[in-house]
C-alpha cells in the first residue's frame, strides 16, 4: 500500500500571473466543503494529527495564507503528509513527482532593507519592507 505525499509547491510569477491568489485559496476551501466528505473537518479544526506544511528539503514551515492553501490542497488531493517541495527539490531528494501532478499556488515574499530619508532630519536610514 503506497502512501501519498504532498505535491510540488510552486510560486506564481508576479509579473505575468494575474490570477488572484486569495481567490484561488478560497475556491479550494469552498470546493472541499462542497465535496461533502461526511465527517470532514478542516485541518485547523482537528485536535491531533494536523501537520504544518513543511518544505521537504529545507525543513522550513510555510507561513500565512500558504498554510491554509497547502492544507486545502492536501485535503483535496488526499495527501497524507505535510511535506511540500518544488519539482527540483524533490529531484534533489531522490523523489519523482507523479506524471500529471500540478503545482499548488503559494505566495512568495521576502523582506528586504531599503534606504529611505528620515522625514525630520533628512538623514538616510534603513527600513525593512
Amino acid at each position: 500500500m503506497s502512501q501519498q505525499t504532498a505535491a510540488t509547491a510552486t510560486q506564481p510569477e508576479a509579473s505575468t500571473n494575474t490570477r488572484d491568489v486569495y481567490q484561488s485559496v478560497t475556491d479550494q476551501i469552498v470546493a472541499s466543503i462542497e465535496a461533502g466528505a461526511g465527517t470532514f473537518t478542516m485541518p485547523w479544526h482537528r485536535d491531533a494529527g494536523t501537520t504544518m506544511p513543511t518544505n521537504a528539503l529545507t525543513g522550513n514551515t510555510y507561513n500565512g495564507v500558504n498554510v491554509v492553501a497547502l492544507w486545502a490542497a492536501a485535503e483535496q488531493c488526499g495527501f497524507t503528509t505535510g511535506y511540500w517541495a518544488t519539482y527540483k527539490q524533490w529531484s534533489l531528494l531522490g523523489g519523482q513527482v507523479r506524471k500529471g501532478e500540478k503545482g499548488s499556488v503559494i505566495v512568495f515574499y521576502k523582506q528586504t532593507n531599503v534606504e529611505i530619508s528620515d522625514t525630520e532630519s533628512g538623514e538616510p536610514k534603513n527600513k525593512s519592507v
